[in-house]
C-alpha cells in the first residue's frame, strides 16, 4: 500500500483494524516508502540553493535531476503492476 502511495493515516489505521503484525508493517513501510523518499532526496540534492543567498539562481545538477525522475518512475510502475495484481 506504500508503493500506492495511499495517504499514510489511511494505511495506518487500516493496518491497526486488521491487526497486521507490527513487525511486518515495519518493514513494508520501510521499503514501500524507500523509492518515493530517495527520489525526493535525489531532487533536493539536485539544487545549490546556497547561490541564492548571494541573488543568484540556484545551479542546478542534472544527473541528480535525472536519477530522482527515473527513481519516480520506477516506483510509479511499481506501483501500477501492483494495483493491477491485486485488482485483477
Amino acid at each position: 500500500m506504500r508503493l500506492l502511495l495511499l495517504p499514510f493515516d489511511l494505511i495506518n489505521y487500516l493496518a491497526g483494524l486488521v491487526a497486521v503484525d507490527w513487525k511486518a508493517f515495519t518493514v513494508a513501510t520501510a521499503i514501500g516508502v524507500l523509492p518515493s523518499t530517495l527520489a525526493f532526496v535525489s531532487f533536493g540534492a539536485a539544487l545549490d540553493v546556497s547561490q541564492l543567498a548571494t541573488g543568484k539562481p540556484p545551479l542546478v545538477d542534472l544527473r541528480m535531476i535525472a536519477f530522482a525522475l527515473l527513481l519516480f518512475v520506477f516506483s510509479w510502475l511499481i506501483s501500477r503492476w501492483y494495483k493491477r495484481r491485486i485488482t485483477g
